[in-house]
């Protein structure tokens, strides 16, 4: 198992298609700050010219604490993006190189090999989640001069939820691309449903539990991965932090499960 893990380690930080998409995310972080920046600043100098008439004061962009800005990048669908490409790529590479026909035989405990790769694309959560930051808080520290960090445990309660549902969803990806094999295949399947699909599917179930009188106010969205992943917050309830928790689990142990088993059972 360690030694499964030091070579994905090695295979990881070697390839330059790793440096590529760090380059990407980090270049993405900065064109998305300077965004909504623009945004924000536009439409404070509108409030300012509106409030001036009225005899009030307006806020000013400079009182967003980083904190705000962090979770405000880090929101939504941007890093799906980055572990779709980068679970895809590390997954299908052992298939196209033929690497895994070198070694299928040799490992014994085919877990151990699927587990190393859920060990990686975690590592890439963690380390993605953490340079957005870093660029974050630069852009504060040189463009926007915020003197307020803000509430540092709200940042950590976030991130950990924001990983959690990452891994998860990094996890179903992969499984999908041990059931596929071929990175174009695995791509266009995962982002057709991601980015593209995945809002039809929850509204047309919605909308059947609706006409069926099942549940009122039913949202599908609250226990699928990636309507969490993409509409977390950090205003939840007790009860949305359990079913994160439980979806991300799930997610986890359901993709760890059948990647194990499509890998064991299959021909190389």
């Amino acid at each position: 198992m360690l030694s499964l893990l030091k070579f994905d380690l090695y295979k990881v930080f070697k390839s330059l298609g790793t440096w590529i998409i760090i380059l990407c995310l980090v270049g993405f972080s900065i064109a998305s700050l300077t965004i909504v920046y623009n945004m924000k600043t536009e439409n404070n100098l509108g409030e300012i010219a509106s409030e001036i008439s009225e005899g009030t004061t307006a806020a000013s962009l400079e009182e967003m604490s980083v904190v705000d800005w962090c979770i405000e990048t880090v929101g939504g669908d941007f890093l799906m993006l980055f572990v779709l490409i980068f679970a895809v790529l590390f997954v299908c590479s052992d298939y196209t190189s033929g690497y895994i026909k070198n070694i299928y035989n040799t490992i014994r405990k085919k877990w151990q090999y699927i587990l190393s790769k859920f060990v990686i694309v975690g590592l890439f959560v963690i380390i993605s989640i953490l340079i957005v930051y870093i660029v974050t808080i630069l852009f504060n520290v040189i463009i926007v001069k915020s003197n307020d960090f803000g509430d540092a445990s709200l940042l950590l309660k976030y991130s950990l939820n924001k990983a959690l549902l990452l891994i998860a969803y990094g996890g179903v990806v992969m499984m999908v691309s041990f059931i596929l094999r071929k990175a174009t295949d695995s791509l266009i399947v995962c982002m057709a449903y991601s980015f593209m699909f995945v809002n039809l599917i929850y509204t047309g179930i919605n909308q059947a539990v609706k006409y069926l009188n099942i549940a009122k106010d039913f949202d599908i969205q609250k226990y699928m991965l990636v309507g969490n992943a993409i509409s977390l917050s950090t205003d939840i309830t007790s009860q949305q932090q359990g079913i994160i928790l439980i979806v991300s689990l799930l997610g986890i142990l359901i993709s760890f499960i059948i990647s194990t088993m499509v890998f064991t059972k299959r021909d190389i």
